[in-house]
């Protein structure tokens, strides 16, 4: 939103509804009671929105790239529905008739090839934060249980 984004947030619970709404969704859709592709497709006009992130995997990955418009992206930045299994999907739900971008950005390559790209990525996410991007904090565990 920061950016001028249209924010919409997918949510399992009545709690996380109204964190979600606090920080500033337009919308918000809960999983166990609508349709989130439709819902987002319908946010998106019908065609669906520009960009997605996944962060559950499976076939939550997989339903998520249905959100999506053509000419879109959806980012997957996270597999614990896949936690032990390979995550596979038919290349076709990209393309070739909608054309999806599917990007699996990783902290870990960005340190590894640009150190000094993720200096300037990290200073630039400190300022906003001081700046009043708010992080909630869903737990805290011990390390060796994280």
């Amino acid at each position: 939103r920061a950016l001028g984004a249209r924010v919409i947030g997918t949510v399992g619970s009545a709690a996380k509804a109204a964190l979600v709404r606090a920080r500033g969704a337009e919308a918000v859709i809960d999983y166990r009671e609508a349709d989130f592709v439709a819902a987002a497709r319908a946010f998106g006009g019908g065609a669906g929105v520009d960009y997605a992130i996944d962060g559950i995997g499976g076939d939550v990955l997989t339903r998520t790239l249905g959100a999506v418009r053509p000419f879109g992206m959806v980012a997957s930045i996270g597999q614990v529905a896949a936690i032990g299994a390979r995550q596979t999907f038919d290349l076709d739900e990209l393309g070739p008739a909608r054309s999806i971008a599917l990007a699996r950005p990783s902290v870990l390559g960005f340190i590894a090839r640009d150190v000094a790209g993720y200096r300037e990525a990290a200073r630039a996410t400190l300022e906003r934060l001081v700046g009043g991007m708010h992080v909630e904090i869903g737990a805290r565990v011990p390390l060796e249980q994280a």
